[in-house]
């Protein structure tokens, strides 16, 4: 069972590689129609002129970045301990569900709120990981 968590690291894996391909995307399609000046690049400091869509990119890159490190370390944990538990699996592959609508959300610039609840949730399922891990350790 423990092996199957590689499934949901893979998943998460492949939505951070979708976040850089669209951020390329995104940068080639401004540069090309010349919204954006190559040398902002240099310095990535933003001038008046900002594309929304270049920041909403690339802090949905920053962000798969920062929440789920947290993620992968659970999983990890779990795997090397050989916890085996059904539950721990559902609970991780709902984690990455939950961000693959976070970003979703994020980069079609929906609702704010909306997104937060989804962030929320998968910080509170996080935990919620954290907390059976060391249930299951003790």
């Amino acid at each position: 069972m423990e092996s199957l968590l590689f499934y949901p690291m893979f998943a998460m894996t492949v939505l951070i590689m979708l976040a850089y391909l669209n951020l390329g995307r995104i940068r080639l399609s401004l540069i090309k129609s010349k919204k954006v000046k190559m040398d902002y690049f240099k310095t990535y400091i933003p001038d008046s002129d900002y594309p929304r869509e270049l920041y909403t990119s690339s802090r949905l890159l920053s962000n798969l970045y920062e929440a789920p490190i947290k993620f992968y370390v659970i999983n990890l944990i779990v795997m090397s301990l050989g916890i085996n538990s059904i539950l721990f699996m559902t609970l991780s592959c709902a984690y990455v569900l939950l961000r693959y609508i976070h970003a979703y959300i994020l980069a079609m610039g929906k609702s704010v709120s909306m997104r937060f609840y989804f962030f929320c949730a998968s910080q509170a399922l996080m935990g919620l990981m954290w907390l059976i891990c060391l249930i299951e350790i003790l």
